[in-house]
């Protein structure tokens, strides 16, 4: 009786798991980001250091050639959603520091409704560093440059009603205090708490901003009228069980008292919401062969669906260990009606 009891919940489990996947999804098509590049780039080696998406199409920070400070560049692309070039900018170098790295750092893009690309910035300084955002317009040109204090840093970043919001600190492995800031307004904190790991935040809807905790994944649900602060626990969805027991098996994520300074891996990597609240997540710990699983929450945090994405192959990614050449799932990205997953200098297009 016991057995049948034990193989029955477990069947039980297995079905709900194995429910809440949808069918996989095919992508609609994919390129290479070097082929949307001019001509003269063909030779060089390019590292995606951020990626954004809209209706107007898909934004890539791009670091050309950076292994070779000398002739390194860094480019902001901007394509269709077929990956046609639509604008190149160069953005201007502002030379070279010790052991030849550039002296300025760049974070994340965001894109506004009128196609400005916001970037974020810092210029490393023997005191301290200088933190910023820029603004380009279509023509490539710099609209705007706003500082930040000497004591203010720029961890991540979003854009809610063409306002710029900010988390200020750098919470990194180990527990830190985040606050999120205006930047129009030079307003106090919108909210405040103890982060830990590496944070994500993005507009959710227009009073509301969601963070990711990549490696606590939990989400932080905040009120811009109240400063209300609901967090939201990713723990308990399936795909992310399965990711956090791969990433960690001993502990299965979870902090405790020897292990909380130690530096761990993410589990959910990504976030990124649609023009109605609808929030993705891109899990990690699942073998790309399976294709990039990622995680429907509505604008509450409440679960909708888990589904792959197969991730279309490419030669120049096959080796003796990947025979298949299969891209990976750094970034994701979403415009009304599409899905795009960026990772290894790749894009692949989905339904949404």
């Amino acid at each position: 009786m016991t057995t049948i009891i034990r193989f029955s919940i477990l069947a039980t489990l297995v079905l709900c798991c194995a429910s809440t996947f949808a069918q996989t999804v095919e992508p609609l098509g994919s390129f290479d980001i070097k082929s949307s590049l001019p001509p003269n780039y063909a030779a060089d080696r390019i590292a995606v250091r951020a990626f954004a998406a809209n209706n107007s199409g898909l934004y890539f920070l791009l670091d050309v050639n950076p292994q070779h400070p000398p002739i390194a560049k860094m480019l902001i692309l901007h394509t269709d959603s077929a990956g046609a070039r639509q604008k190149l900018i160069l953005l201007p170098p502002t030379g070279l520091g010790l052991h030849g790295v550039e002296k300025r750092q760049f974070g994340e893009i965001h894109v506004d409704g009128s196609g400005n690309v916001y970037l974020s910035q810092w210029k490393l300084r023997p005191d301290t560093p200088e933190n910023s955002f820029a603004v380009y317009n279509l023509n490539g040109n710099k609209t705007n440059v706003t500082a930040l204090g000497p004591k203010e840093s720029i961890s991540t970043f979003c854009l809610n009603n063409d306002k710029v919001f900010y988390i200020d600190g750098t919470p990194v492995f180990r527990p830190t205090l985040a606050s999120i800031r205006g930047l129009s307004t030079k307003q106090d904190s919108v909210a405040q708490w103890e982060a830990y790991g590496p944070p994500r935040i993005r507009s959710l809807t227009s009073s509301k901003l969601v963070v990711l905790e990549m490696i606590d994944c939990r989400l932080q649900i905040i009120d811009l009228s109240s400063g209300g602060r609901t967090p939201v626990s990713l723990a308990t969805i399936p795909e992310v069980m399965k990711g956090i027991a791969a990433q960690h098996p001993d502990e299965y994520g979870r902090h405790t008292e020897q292990t909380k300074y130690v530096a761990r891996s993410v589990v959910v990597n990504d976030i990124v919401t649609t023009t109605n609240g609808d929030i993705f997540l891109n899990v990690m710990g699942h073998h790309i062969s399976q294709g990039a699983v990622i995680v429907r929450l509505n604008k509450d945090g409440n679960f909708l669906r888990s589904s792959r994405y197969k991730l279309p192959s490419f030669n120049d990614l096959k080796t003796e260990d990947y025979p298949d050449g299969q891209m990976n799932s750094e970034w994701i990205g979403v415009s009304d009606t599409h899905l795009f997953v960026q990772g290894d200098g790749k894009v692949a297009k989905f339904p949404l």
